[in-house]
């Protein structure tokens, strides 16, 4: 088993905190993954998990929740970056009923073990990168 098979394991197994919990993830580099409903949907690299999770709030800061805001409301994102606050609620209210999060704090190899994790398991709201 190769090392970076060995972190996806680590990670797929990993604790699974609600929306509303997301803010309990350290403050370091690290991989993350996104459940619907017990579906893994999103994989995400960062340099610090914690301001990651801070900007999934924020539809202009976020892909993922642009993915989902697009599903809740039917819409897609306004110029402007963000729905408006019913819709910003609505949306909230989805992630806070259907979304769980997990992370791994990953020193060096963050990027590749996002893209091992996108190719083996194509997540719905991933592309594959072209690298």
């Amino acid at each position: 088993m190769t090392e970076l098979e060995k972190l996806e394991k680590e990670l797929m197994n990993a604790e699974r905190v609600s929306y509303a919990e997301r803010l309990t993830f350290p403050s370091k580099p690290g991989v993350y993954l996104a459940f619907e409903d017990d579906e893994l949907v999103y994989v995400g690299e960062t340099a610090n998990i914690n301001d990651r999770m801070r900007d999934m709030s924020r539809t202009y800061n976020h892909t993922f929740r642009i993915h989902i805001g697009k599903k809740v409301t039917g819409k897609k994102v306004p110029d402007s970056g963000k729905y408006e606050p019913d819709e910003e609620k609505k949306i909230t209210d989805y992630f806070n009923k259907h979304i769980t999060l997990s992370c791994l704090v990953v020193e060096l190899g963050r990027r590749e073990l996002e893209e091992v994790i996108i190719r083996k398991r194509a997540t719905l709201y991933n592309r594959v990168s072209k690298r």
